[in-house]
């Protein structure tokens, strides 16, 4: 069992926040606060004080025992106080308690949310937690939400629209089911809010918001708190060339979007396809299968592992979070890490990996066993608190398309119990999307920021 932690009592902003969302008339609010800012502290006040009966969380799965200590220790409950809901014979027969509304505390998964009947359960209040993964409002994400009632709805997270600010109305539209806050036409929405152009291919192209930031604010119920605390950061870009077999394969690649590796071709039928192999390029020499699957072979010539290594050499002891959005690679990264520095050294953060397993090198990594963590960026970018504690190194071999899921991962790091400065390394192959792809996200960020600011 683990053991409880002292209660927390909340800081003057986080106090006002939820008295503010407590007040609320339409039973429902948008908390946009930044990480770190105590999200989960202030929802959980929140459904205490309402004195909720039935509390249902929607969030990722690696949020459970995050969520789970904040409840206990706000509350009397004991550890089984927070009833995961999932396949399993235990979280089945938790789902059916909540079907009947027995009192308690239970959490979802938002993969598994998507699979179940919500039509006939109430639960008092529903904490969503990371919210912008319904905000397409094609997807089944949003779909099953609609469907699912609740006296108090908390929707979270501090980019709620994702990467885009048509993704604000799904989301908004969740937690306001009324035309008077949010219409029912997503297309009247647009042409009160968003800023479009024309496309030859889908007619209209929503581009941002007309007036950055005033959507937000029509809200009847809109929190956003930042960090009050400085942590300086320090970024350096560390520039690499292609081999020769590289570039040849990324000009011939870039220039009509087929290339042959031997004798096999190797197609990107769609633009986000396209975007995936040459990110991969710069990795290091790509391989193809017999399948036309893309791999790395192990002696792979990859000047961003050199790049890496002399980043390690300059910061001899350091422990570094290293970054890639392609796990062939993190495998590869991760082999050659043990093989040179000592069998166990690094780990590979990845689907591959178990959330024990995970958990237990989060562990091995802050109590000196692990100095690598090798992660691909979906896959550590939420729910996981701790590597603060033990590094302030970070190295991009290269970035997510989803500027989410960057910054995510960054303030893994940047965020409350940093005690040093962040130094923070950017390997870019030149003259490739590398470069391209970085300014085009800063400026996406901006437009974002932009858009989620609280008067």
């Amino acid at each position: 069992m683990r053991a409880k932690l002292p209660k927390l009592t909340p800081d003057s902003k986080q106090e006002v926040a939820i008295q503010k969302m407590i007040a609320e008339p339409t039973n429902a609010a948008l908390n946009a606060s930044l990480m770190g800012t105590g999200k989960t502290l202030m929802a959980t006040e929140v459904a205490i004080r309402l004195s909720a009966k039935t509390v249902l969380i929607i969030a990722p799965l690696n949020t459970y025992w995050g969520w789970h200590d904040t409840i206990q220790r706000q509350t009397d409950y004991t550890a089984d106080g927070l009833h995961k809901i999932d396949s399993s014979t235990k979280g089945r027969e938790s789902f059916r308690k909540l079907s009947e509304s027995a009192s308690g505390w239970y959490f979802i998964g938002r993969e598994y949310f998507r699979t179940k009947e919500w039509h006939k359960i109430t639960p008092d209040i529903v904490l969503v937690d990371e919210c912008h993964f319904m905000q397409n409002r094609a997807s089944k994400s949003f779909k099953v939400a609609k469907t699912l009632k609740a006296g108090f709805k908390i929707s979270m997270s501090g980019t709620p629209f994702g990467n885009r600010f048509e993704g604000f109305w799904a989301v908004t539209r969740f937690l306001w089911p009324d035309d008077k806050v949010v219409p029912k036409s997503f297309w009247k929405w647009v042409e009160q809010w968003a800023l479009t152009k024309y496309n030859p291919f889908s007619n209209v192209e929503i581009v941002g918001e007309k007036q950055p930031g005033a959507f937000a604010n029509t809200l009847p119920c809109y929190v956003r708190l930042e960090p009050d605390y400085n942590i300086d950061m320090v970024q350096e870009v560390r520039y690499v060339d292609l081999v020769p077999a590289q570039r040849k394969l990324y000009q011939k690649f870039q220039k009509d979007l087929v290339v042959w590796l031997k004798d096999n071709p190797l197609i990107a039928e769609v633009p986000i396809a396209a975007r995936i192999r040459l990110r991969q390029m710069t990795l290091a020499v790509p391989s193809i299968r017999d399948d036309d699957s893309v791999y790395f072979a192990d002696d792979a010539v990859s000047t961003k592992y050199q790049a890496l290594l002399e980043i390690v050499e300059d910061n001899p002891n350091e422990k570094m979070l290293v970054l890639t959005d392609s796990q062939k690679y993190a495998k590869i990264v991760t082999d050659r890490l043990n093989a040179k520095y000592g069998d166990g050294v690094a780990f590979e953060w990845s689907g591959t990996a178990s959330q024990k397993q995970r958990e237990e090198a989060k562990q091995a990594f802050i109590n000196a066993d692990v100095r690598f963590i090798v992660a691909v960026i979906p896959a550590i970018a939420e729910g996981v608190d701790g590597l603060q504690d033990a590094c302030r190194t970070v190295v991009w071999l290269s970035h997510s398309d989803s500027n989410i899921l960057n910054q995510q991962v960054l303030d893994r790091v940047r965020r409350r119990g940093q005690k040093r400065v962040v130094q923070v390394y950017d390997i870019v192959a030149r003259d490739t999307y590398d470069e391209g792809q970085l300014d085009t996200l800063l400026q996406r960020e901006l437009d974002l920021r932009a858009s989620l600011k609280e008067d």
